[in-house]
């Protein structure tokens, strides 16, 4: 209601549109300057994420209609690491779908291995483990034409391995996570590292080599 009663003034002209684009560029703009204390559970950054969620989900939508690949790339991963926080993986999943099939994310070899990359995380996060795949690996395949797409790869990367593991694909699992960590580049974050030898361990323990895992 407030917000039907604030946009009355605005018409439907060009103010209107530039007030939503500005709207959007700093509610794109404040979700990725949170981003690295959501992806670290900071409790007060999920809360001012929580107060103004709608918000970022306007701007989130404004940004994907009007092919706004700046604020679409600087957030995603923010936007993501939240709704996985709190509970929200579906409502993420739909939202980076929507970003996958615009015409701007199409045309962006490396903005679409992102998005690919961020949405089958979320298919992970809902057990949806052959969608998982299927996305992940075509993120992969994007993101190995540039080397700049590091993080990408790691990412999709992870999903494959992480499906693998879930699914009883121990070996297959244990290949992956080598390659996780073996990637070479900026090196892993120490959370990310030790996800990976975590998940390599569970992976070696399922195979019988106790000592190995132990040692991971």
């Amino acid at each position: 209601l407030v917000q039907q009663l604030g946009a009355g003034p605005l018409g439907d002209g060009e103010q209107r549109e530039q007030t939503q684009s500005a709207h959007a560029s700093y509610f794109a703009q404040l979700l990725a300057h949170e981003g690295p204390a959501i992806g670290a559970g900071d409790r007060g950054a999920l809360q001012r994420i929580d107060a103004e969620f709608e918000n970022f989900r306007q701007a989130w939508t404004h940004a994907v209609a009007h092919g706004q690949a700046e604020l679409v790339t600087r957030s995603v991963a923010a936007l993501v690491n939240f709704c996985e926080h709190r509970g929200r993986s579906g409502e993420a999943l739909s939202l980076v779908r929507d970003g996958v099939e615009a015409p701007f994310v199409q045309a962006d070899p490396t903005l679409q291995a992102l998005l690919l990359a961020q949405r089958a995380q979320l298919e992970y996060r809902l057990d949806r483990y052959a969608e998982a795949q299927a996305t992940a690996a075509g993120a992969l395949l994007l993101a190995r034409r540039r080397e700049r797409d590091r993080a990408t790869r790691l990412q999709a990367l992870t999903v494959l391995a992480t499906c693998a593991l879930r699914t009883g694909r121990f070996a297959e699992a244990r290949v992956l996570f080598k390659q996780v960590l073996s990637q070479g580049g900026t090196p892993l974050l120490p959370l990310e590292r030790a996800a990976a030898l975590d998940h390599l361990a569970l992976a070696e323990k399922s195979l019988g080599h106790y000592d190995e895992a132990l040692r991971l």
